[in-house]
This record gives C-alpha cells, sequence and structure tokens, in this order.
C-alpha cells in the first residue's frame, strides 16, 4: 500500500505543537457520517483503531482515505504531520477522511502501467457499481 500510494508527509514534522493536541475531523465509515476528534499525537493506525473502537466497528484490514484524492494516512507518522490534515487546519477547514477496506483498491498491471481500480462507491452513493480506472507510470 505505501509503494502504491506515499504517504505524504511534512517536511518539519518536529514543530506539530503549534498545532494544538486535537484536530477535528469528518469522518465517513461506511454509510456512518461522524465529526471526531483525533488527538494528533496517534500515529494513522492509531487512529484508525481509536476510532473503530469508538464507533463500534473493526479496522481490520481498512485505512484512512482523504476524500476526494488519491492520498492515504499509512505508515507510521503521527496525524498531525500528514500535509493534507495540516493544509485543512492551516485553512480553517475540517479535514474529510473516508475508512476504506484494502480489498476496495486493486492493482492490476497491464502494458508497463498500474492500475487502480477504486469502486466509485467510495466516493459517490453506495448504488453505484462503475469503477474509475487510474493509470499511474511504474
Amino acid at each position: 500500500m505505501e509503494y502504491q500510494y506515499p504517504p505524504q508527509i511534512v517536511s518539519h514534522p518536529n514543530d506539530s505543537h503549534h498545532f494544538g493536541r486535537n484536530v477535528t475531523v469528518r469522518l465517513i465509515w461506511d454509510s456512518q457520517k461522524e465529526v471526531l476528534d483525533l488527538p494528533t499525537d496517534l500515529t494513522s493506525s492509531e487512529a484508525l483503531a481509536d476510532v473503530a473502537r469508538r464507533l463500534g466497528k473493526d479496522s481490520e484490514g481498512c485505512f484512512l482515505k482523504v476524500v476526494g484524492r488519491d492520498s492515504f494516512l499509512v505508515g507510521d507518522h503521527r496525524v498531525i504531520d500528514y500535509e493534507y490534515i495540516r493544509e485543512r487546519i492551516m485553512v480553517k477547514e475540517i479535514p474529510q477522511l473516508i475508512v476504506v477496506k484494502s480489498d476496495s483498491i486493486s492493482i492490476e498491471r497491464a502494458n508497463d502501467l498500474i492500475y487502480h481500480n477504486i469502486a466509485r462507491s467510495i466516493y459517490k452513493s453506495q448504488e453505484s457499481t462503475e469503477e474509475d480506472r487510474v493509470a499511474y507510470q511504474r
């Protein structure tokens, strides 16, 4: 996962004390939408486990994804160290994240290209069954 979607981390993570102890995020998990405060010192996997515990969900095989971007909060990085989270805080907007299951992201190889099929249901209503095809050079 990290090789296909490398984490976008700020270049100076040591200045995180300027951003407070919690960040408010808008989170979508299945059809459930929540606004939650996440401790900024948690790693992305710890934050996902914390949210799962609060919502009574199972986080096994899940990832936090930025809504509307091919960007995931993966790796052993604190929530506050992701560029997207800081960007939203700086412009005084609530970061929007969605929990996706690893099986909703498939990788196909064809003609020196890697295609990522991400089900539209991640972005749109669950009624949609078509898939977006996004190509990346190796």
